[in-house]
């Protein structure tokens, strides 16, 4: 079950990020988290940018 926290501006979905896989894909939810792949680096904020983007 994910964890989502109600805030003022909206909801806060935790993420648990896998860099540099094949493909860009959710793969589930994984210790309350949602489990996303994705194929850019963690160099730089490049991950972090790419999983706003794929969301």
């Amino acid at each position: 079950m994910l964890n989502l926290v109600e805030d003022k501006d909206g909801v806060i979905l935790p993420v648990r990020i896998q860099p540099r896989a094949s493909k860009d894909e959710i793969v589930g939810e994984y210790n309350g988290a949602l489990k996303i792949k994705l194929t850019s680096p963690p160099v730089e904020g490049e991950a972090n940018r790419r999983c706003i983007d794929f969301l």
